[in-house]
């Protein structure tokens, strides 16, 4: 056949060839692909069925809706895998500015810590010496920290997370363990990539107490409330 007899490409074709070409954006132009891709065939056929003037362009509609559909899946693979590595480093992130924080001994190890660990922030050198004197004072010298489960909070523009923990403890060669939680802030430092987290809150549970090292900007400095312990009020007469 010569060329001047094919029939002309279907323009849906050709598109869906040319968004699937596009690799430089996630999703969208890999849908359009194999749907315009789709379509394109579609009407391809109908007009052979119909005896009507043919419609050029199968080998392209095809091409796209490969590339577009080979792109979704490269894209979903990509996509959870990267979704595993933020919450490992979630996961990392949060033990290590529990520990840091737990392990402050004196002002010099607290600021070390506050500084040297992304997932802190907004906590003072005297709240979290404080704070590590206390847990250290009830259940001993800090030794772990498990991850039982993670659950969304805050709202959209603010995404939190509160993390169901278990804290390790150990004092006089006996290993304590206490439940607690900790709420954390996601947040994407500036000229950063991935998102990292920033620890709002620390509650250590003790029976109907609770060790905390709770959201500094809760409480006016000048209240006198404390802002690491939450105890439940006295019931009434």
């Amino acid at each position: 056949m010569d060329r001047a007899d094919r029939p002309a490409a279907s323009p849906l074709a050709i598109a869906s060839l040319v968004a699937g070409l596009i690799v430089c954006c996630p999703i969208v132009p890999q849908i359009v692909a194999v749907t315009l891709g789709m379509m394109a065939l579609s009407r391809i056929r109908a007009a052979e069925a119909a005896g009507r003037t043919a419609i050029g362009g199968r080998r392209l509609a095809i091409a796209g809706i490969v590339l577009g559909s080979v792109g979704l899946l490269v894209q979903a693979v990509v996509t959870e895998r990267l979704g595993v590595a933020i919450r490992t480093a979630f996961d990392r992130d949060l033990r290590d500015g529990v520990e840091a924080v737990l392990a402050a001994h004196d002002e010099p190890t607290a600021r070390v810590g506050l500084a040297g660990l992304s997932a802190t922030g907004g906590f003072t050198p005297e709240q979290v010496l404080a704070f590590a004197a206390e847990s250290r004072a009830r259940f001993g010298d800090p030794d772990g920290l498990s991850i039982i489960s993670q659950v969304p909070a805050g709202s959209p523009l603010r995404q939190e997370t509160v993390s169901a923990v278990v804290f390790g403890f150990r004092r006089d060669r006996r290993r304590l363990e206490r439940t607690g939680s900790v709420s954390a802030e996601i947040v994407t430092p500036f000229g950063e990539i991935l998102p990292s987290l920033r620890i709002l809150e620390i509650a250590i549970e003790d029976g109907p107490d609770v060790v905390r090292l709770g959201r500094p900007l809760a409480a006016p400095a000048d209240s006198g409330e404390n802002p690491r312990r939450s105890t439940p009020p006295a019931p009434a007469p």
